[in-house]
């Protein structure tokens, strides 16, 4: 009765979630008990990997995740520096517009290509912070690369003993 009591002992820690996966049943007979505990232990060891996986997909995630929210806020600073730019641009032109410039034609061609240049620059940087986009797509792919490695591992968990060393009992 010992073996029967240690390895009802083992699983009964199991199952109160006592989750230590360190813990392993004493496999000491190569009666039906002993079979179980060392059954038992095969399982422990998969699920102690399942874990490691699982671990390893989740530092991705967070990872990836602390870059999308990185570019996210530089990429809302660069909108909003040039959204105040643009405006900035926009009231210069209206006030140009609306100015009482008789014959004072050189100073409204200066402030208009003051104004050219300064929508150029705008221009620039706009084409310039692209390249946020092109990051936001890599970290895309590689969050779409983490949900398949989950995936997997979701399958590894469900599927049942193809990653087993030992042939399953007939």
């Amino acid at each position: 009765m010992e073996p029967l009591l240690r390895l009802r002992a083992t699983v009964a820690g199991l199952a109160k979630g006592r989750l230590d996966l360190s813990q392993r049943a004493v496999a000491k007979s190569s009666d039906e008990f002993g079979e179980l505990a060392t059954d038992l232990n095969h399982f422990l060891d998969r699920i102690g990997h399942l874990v490691e996986d699982l671990n390893g997909v989740l530092g991705q995630v967070g990872a990836v995740n602390e870059r999308l929210t990185q570019v996210s806020a530089r990429m809302g600073e660069q909108l909003n520096t040039l959204q105040a730019r643009a405006q900035s641009a926009i009231r210069r032109a209206y006030e140009i517009r609306h100015s009482k410039l008789v014959g004072q034609t050189r100073d409204a061609v200066t402030q208009l290509d003051e104004l050219g240049e300064t929508l150029m620059d705008l221009a620039r940087d706009i084409q310039a912070d692209t390249h946020y986009q092109g990051e936001i797509r890599v970290l895309e792919e590689r969050m779409r690369a983490v949900s398949e490695s989950g995936k997997q591992l979701l399958g590894r968990l469900t599927v049942g003993s193809e990653n087993t060393d030992e042939p399953e009992a007939q």
